[in-house]
């Protein structure tokens, strides 16, 4: 058996930290050093390193522990072996410092016992140990806790320093998962789900990633001993303490994130998915398969006090976390570097989903339940989004009734009639209601294009209703940027005039346009001139009959000063509905409104 010669490692100052959970011993590591052997069915190349002592001074610091073995595996473009192998060695380094472990690995997996006696370094600690009063947040990447479709679930933003220029509006429902930070030329990348913190400098000595690791862990020790948040950081979602508000909170949705997974694809990172029949033989399946089975917003209701259930899948609530689990994951597996891990446990381990709660402002993601601290503090803004119209009291329909093939109006105490009204002074004005329609009704006046979303019912503040609009709103809000070629697609619906209830009448569907003599024309020269403007600006407007601005603006500062009333719930709702919309409004700088009864 050959000797390491420390002398000769070369490493990458990129480890993961933890804390461990209790004492770790030789016998362990032995253990945990052969598990990790016997995944790859290794064979033994050099004596292992176990628990030697680091010096600093004279006196001992810390103890490390070392194996490196050779292993052979397929090569990742053939199906079959075909008697062709390829060698590769790995290396397994762990270093105990204090109460800290910190662990170097490469071509390493199935170390199960060793991620079991191990806590991550908490999120709010990672996320602040290494940042001093002149860091640079050169990037940062985060995920949305909002669970809309077409929400943008994943951002990235870099800068030389991100503080002066990334917008803070919306920061509160977005959740960092890594960032990269320059300490005066002192970079450094932290993997806030991974507890992984890469300094970004290449082929060091054994000796000195030893040291590194120890700087790491003081400066995380400090950061628990100081843990104020940086102001820059507390502008997004907060992490709050888990066994104490999973006491009082309910998961209502589950979205899962792939993105990430088709990354990791992409960048073989992942080698394959695939599925185990009984007889034990593996059938790769592809991502979309799965993500057609899980895409989408599943709704959870509750099973017993510790589990909840959706769609076939399992949100199982743990002491510490919450968890995915179900009959469909099953026989699911990933392979990541020749090893296999069953997808359900993958996704926990990654975090790969959001869970969101009754509560609007908490959600969970990356092991931590986070709170949009500013859901229940920005209520004058959020009222801001809602325009009052007295003429909205006057709706006694959505459309009107009674039509015939004479009529040539809307109704004028319909919701359709009124803000035909109200649009009177847009240049362009177009009906597009019925069938597969962005919008009730779509203006182009100048530079700005807008869509109307429109729903009547006789009862306020009512959720369902408002989950209808806000939906609609929500789902054509891509559609903004409109083309000849759209409106092509249009001109059949929008030449002809509309019909209701089956009777064709002779109101017309474009309503309004600079040229009444060659209307689709007209239409089309005026979306070129406003989508080329410098100044183009884009809107999406709910119009409800429903709901009152005043009423609305009563509940929401009771639900604020933690007043139990009896629209409470609904509340709540119309606060996520809008906050959804608002936010995905926001990222494709889309202006979103409300009009509603004063």
């Amino acid at each position: 058996m050959k000797k390491i010669d420390i002398t000769n490692i070369v490493l990458n100052e990129n480890a993961y930290f933890f804390t461990a959970k209790s004492k770790i011993t030789k016998k362990f590591i032995l253990k945990i050093f052969q598990e990790a052997r016997d995944d790859k069915d290794a064979r033994r190349s050099y004596d292992s390193l176990i628990r030697q002592s680091l010096f600093e001074g004279g006196q001992e610091v810390a103890k490390y522990s070392l194996d490196i073995f050779d292993f052979d595996q397929k090569p990742s473009f053939l199906k079959q072996p075909q008697d062709l192998w390829e060698t590769k060695t790995a290396l397994f380094l762990i270093l105990e410092y204090k109460e800290y472990v910190v662990i170097f690995r490469k071509n390493i997996s199935g170390i199960k016992s060793l991620k079991s006696m191990l806590e991550p370094i908490d999120y709010s600690i990672l996320a602040n140990f290494y940042i001093d009063d002149k860091s640079k947040f050169e990037k940062i990447v985060s995920n949305t806790l909002n669970t809309a479709d077409n929400a943008i679930q994943t951002k990235t933003a870099e800068a030389i320093d991100l503080k002066g220029v990334m917008t803070r509006f919306g920061a509160s429902k977005q959740v960092i998962s890594a960032m990269r930070l320059d300490n005066e030329g002192d970079k450094a990348t932290i993997s806030l789900n991974t507890s992984r913190v890469n300094a970004l400098k290449l082929g060091q000595d054994l000796e000195h990633v030893l040291f590194w690791s120890i700087k790491i862990c003081n400066l995380i020790t400090a950061a628990i001993i100081n843990s104020k948040m940086h102001r820059f950081l507390a502008c997004f979602a907060v992490p709050i303490d888990f066994e104490k508000e999973i006491q009082i909170l309910n998961p209502k949705f589950l979205l899962f994130r792939f993105n990430s997974i088709i990354d990791q694809i992409d960048n073989g990172l992942i080698q394959s998915l695939y599925k185990e029949d009984e007889e034990g033989k593996q059938l790769e399946i592809k991502i979309t398969d799965i993500i057609q089975s899980l895409g989408g917003l599943i709704t959870l209701s509750r099973d017993r006090k510790d589990l909840y259930t959706g769609n076939g899948i399992n949100v199982r609530v743990n002491q510490k976390s919450l968890t995915v689990n179900g009959d469909f994951f099953k026989n699911l597996f990933v392979k990541i570097q020749d090893d296999s891990i069953n997808l359900a446990k993958y996704l926990n381990y990654q975090s790969h989903y959001l869970i969101t709660f009754e509560e609007p402002e908490y959600a969970y993601t990356h092991h931590k339940i986070f709170k949009d601290h500013r859901l229940l503090n920005d209520l004058e803004i959020f009222l801001d989004t809602f325009i009052p119209e007295p003429l909205l009291r006057n709706v006694t329909s959505e459309k009107g009734n009674g039509y015939t093939e004479n009529s040539s109006e809307f109704e004028s105490n319909s919701l359709f009639g009124i803000l035909d009204k109200m649009l009177m002074t847009k240049q362009n004005v177009i009906c597009d209601d019925l069938g597969v329609e962005w919008g009730d009704f779509i203006t182009i006046n100048h530079s700005e294009i807008s869509f109307y979303h429109c729903k009547h019912n006789e009862n306020s503040l009512s959720a369902s209703n408002l989950q209808e609009v806000f939906g609609q709103a929500q789902k054509n809000l891509g559609y903004l940027e409109l083309s000849d070629e759209d409106v092509e697609y249009r001109e059949s619906r929008w030449s002809d005039t509309y019909t209701f209830n089956k009777v064709t009448t002779k109101i017309k569907r474009i309503r309004r346009c600079e040229k009444p003599k060659t209307p689709i024309p007209s239409i089309k020269e005026s979306i070129r001139k406003a989508s080329e403007s410098g100044n183009l600006k884009r809107s999406v407007n709910v119009v409800i009959s429903f709901l009152s601005k005043s009423e609305l603006s009563q509940s929401l500062y009771r639900l604020k000063n933690g007043e139990k009333f009896e629209n409470k719930g609904v509340t709540l709702q119309i606060l996520w509905f809008v906050n959804a919309v608002l936010s995905s409004a926001n990222e494709i700088g889309v202006e979103f409104r409300v009009i509603c009864r004063p």
